[in-house]
Order: structure tokens, then sequence, then C-alpha cells
């Protein structure tokens, strides 16, 4: 009978050591399939942000397309021309329009007394708006 129970003993040894095996070889299963699982969610995650620049460039690879086909119209060429060449079309009479006195650009010697005159009026205390009414309706009242 004593052999029996040394049976039993390596049996049951035996059957602990088989349970412990297979539940060390199913965590590893679970861990392997835990990291592809989340390798995939990262992959699914990149592919639609990259799916997204794609129809990004698309969109302005369009917008880039149109561009370049106003730049070839007629009309583009006719702006460009007028802008930067000068040019008039056949039949067009030019209109030049002279600048008045009060248009033209600033000499360094009315700027400076102009900034004489601003730092005139925040000493005296005067207003702003004071300053601009005389600038805009100065000149009328003396004429």
């Amino acid at each position: 009978m004593k052999r029996s129970s040394g049976n039993e003993a390596k049996k049951s040894f035996f059957s602990r050591f088989v349970i412990i095996v297979a539940i060390v070889i199913l965590v590893f299963f679970i861990i392997g399939i835990a990291r592809e699982y989340v390798k995939r969610m990262e992959l699914d995650d990149e592919l639609t942000g990259l799916e997204q620049e794609l129809n990004k460039l698309k969109l302005d690879k369009n917008n880039f397309l149109e561009s370049i086909e106003a730049y070839k119209s007629d009309f583009f060429i006719e702006q460009e021309a007028r802008a930067r060449f000068n040019l008039k079309k056949d039949g067009e009479k030019v209109a030049i329009i002279s600048l008045d006195s009060r248009s033209e650009s600033l000499t360094p010697e009315k700027m400076l007394v102009e900034q004489a005159q601003r730092s005139e009026n925040s000493a005296s205390g005067r207003t702003n708006l004071l300053a601009w009414w005389d600038y805009f309706f100065a000149d009328e009242a003396i004429n």
C-alpha cells in the first residue's frame, strides 16, 4: 500500500507541475497577445493620421493646380502687365492723376515741424481729438 501512496504523490506532483507550466505558458500567450493588440492600435492611429495628412496634401495639390490655371489665364496676365509694366490695351485711354501738394510725401523738414507741433500739443495739454480737429479743419478756416 505504501507504493500506491508514493505513486499518488508522484501523480499529484506531476499534475501540479503540469498545471503550473500550463498557467505560465498561458500567461506568456496573454502577454504576447496584449502587446500585439497595443501595437495594432498604435498602427491604426498612425494610419488614420497618415490618411488625414494625405487628404490634406491632396487638397493642397488641387488648390495649387487651380492657382496655376488662374495664373495662366488671360485676365491674370493682363492685370500683371498693367501693374508691373504700365501697359495698356489697344484702344484704351490712360488718365494720369497728379498729386496735389497735400498728398506729397513728407520731407525731413516737414517731419520735424510736425513732431514739434505734436510735442507742443502734448505739452500744452491739448487732447488728441483737438489736435486732429486742427489738423483737418484749421487750413480751411484760414483759406
